[in-house]
């Protein structure tokens, strides 16, 4: 037995408003992704200056230990002692330079930064 149909008493959404939830969806959610983008890029450069940061800290504990321990402070004594390795998502463009620019990468992301040598009077410093 057949149900007969009835069209005037269904209910539902019409394909204009799905057409539009998802029109919507969709922006907000390429908007969304963008801003995820963005918010990746940023943590990225503050991995980088926490890279430094932790490079200033490391150059001023080994030159503390060696102005304790000497009378004279020798960069080339001060950079043989320096522990470089930041952690397994930091890495180094050939390897830090004693004297210079060396490229840091956190990730993705990679920095020029540069080191000034240690002296008698005060650490080395990395900077950006």
């Amino acid at each position: 037995m057949k149900l007969p149909l009835k069209l005037h008493d269904q209910r539902g959404f019409t394909l204009v408003e799905i057409i539009c939830v998802l029109v919507i969806t969709s922006v907000i959610s390429a908007v969304a992704f963008s801003k995820i983008l963005q918010a990746d890029e940023g943590a990225q450069q503050i991995g980088i200056q926490h890279g430094v940061v932790e490079m200033n800290l490391r150059e001023t504990v080994t030159w503390a230990v060696a102005k304790v321990n000497t009378d004279v402070i020798d960069d080339d004594l001060i950079w043989s002692q320096l522990d470089k390795k930041l952690g397994n998502e930091y890495s180094w463009d050939s390897g830090p330079n004693p004297s210079g620019n060396s490229t840091l990468k956190f990730k993705e992301t990679a920095v020029v930064v540069a080191r000034f040598v240690s002296t008698n009077t005060q650490p080395g410093k990395w900077s950006r």
